[in-house]
């Protein structure tokens, strides 16, 4: 892609997902035609530094974003070398100008939600993970979901990956909402450390067992052991799944169709006037992520201290203010079509 003279408003890193996000990277075409095998293909595009994978734009305006491309496949990301390729990446993205620097899918993860890089960030600019304004989002996405099943008592809300930057924040809002809430995370001593002011608000656990009881699952993590099967879970239940790569695949939702359990995508917004010149294949035609967004409007609005960790939920409510602001609002969840199979 032409890559512009003029630095960014922010920039925004990316990793593949899998193999078919690694085919529509710019500039695969040509690895492809001169490797053997996905495996020789792969091999040689995560070789790659950190690019220019694509721009974001909004309307006719000066706003723009840079798709910052960390050629590193997941397990990758998160494996040995992925923290140091992703402050490659941000020095990269400080070199182009940007101003706010916001860490997409794993990037976040791999560096501790952005606490094992921040310090290599010079003063005037802006490290976050997106995760205040994904938490709020979480949460709206959620309240519909609970809606939509016409409950006459409270819902029971189990959040998987509670611990973690997005789980935190979303906890605690979903604990606001009046729900029941059961907070899952690997170990029950870190869940209790973590969120022990929720001690009598919000039930602990350790394991999947609690979503035998859920009407609706917030999914904040994709690690191996957290990946959810149909039988985890009961006839009825909603799913909604945050995680970029996503807990439950394209490939494996018509399974959970067939069990009678409806998977959302969350975590997703509509932007007014966005568009990006990278494809995300995302399910709702021209949304974009929270984490994202929250970059956009932090360099909209000016703000130059970093948000890395778990946020407050204080400042998830806020980062919805500004949104509101902006014409930044949660995409709408499709609660009603008939369960058929396939994202809806």
């Amino acid at each position: 892609m032409y890559v512009r003279n003029e630095p960014p408003w922010f920039a925004f890193l990316i990793h593949p997902r899998d193999l078919d996000d690694l085919r529509r990277w710019k500039g695969s075409r040509l690895l492809r035609q001169y490797s053997d095998s996905d495996e020789e293909f792969v091999a040689k595009a995560t070789t790659m530094e950190a690019n220019v994978s694509g721009e974001v734009l909004f309307g006719f305006g000066s706003a723009r974003g840079e798709l910052i491309g960390v050629m590193r496949m997941p397990h990758q990301v998160m494996g040995p070398g992925g923290r140091s390729a992703v402050a490659e990446a941000v020095a990269f993205a400080v070199d182009r100008g940007a101003k706010v620097i916001g860490l997409g899918a794993l990037t976040a993860p791999a560096t501790a939600a952005g606490k094992g890089v921040v310090r290599h960030i010079p003063s005037g600019v802006a490290l976050t993970t997106g995760n205040g304004y994904t938490a709020a989002v979480s949460r709206h996405n959620v309240v519909t979901a609970v809606d939509s099943l016409g409950l006459n008592r409270p819902a029971h809300v189990a959040v998987l990956g509670a611990t973690g930057s997005v789980g935190v924040p979303a906890s605690h809002l979903l604990v606001r909402e009046g729900f029941d809430v059961t907070v899952i995370g690997r170990n029950l001593g870190r869940v209790r450390a973590t969120l022990g002011d929720l001690d009598g608000e919000a039930a602990f656990a350790d394991s999947l067992d609690p979503l035998q009881k859920a009407d609706v699952v917030l999914v904040l993590t994709s690690e191996t052991a957290a990946l959810l099967r149909p039988p985890d879970v009961r006839p009825g239940t909603i799913i909604v799944d945050v995680t970029q790569p996503q807990n439950i695949s394209a490939a494996t939702e018509a399974e959970f169709a067939e069990h009678g359990v409806r998977v959302l995508p969350g975590g997703l917004v509509h932007i007014d006037r966005y568009r990006s010149t990278y494809d995300f294949a995302l399910p709702i035609p021209g949304a974009a992520f929270a984490c994202l967004a929250e970059t956009y409007l932090r360099a909209r609005e000016g703000l130059r201290e970093h948000s890395v960790g778990a946020p407050r939920p204080e400042v998830a409510l806020h980062m919805e203010q500004i949104a509101g602001r902006h014409g930044v609002r949660p995409a709408p969840l499709d609660v009603t079509s008939p369960l058929k199979g396939g994202r809806r």
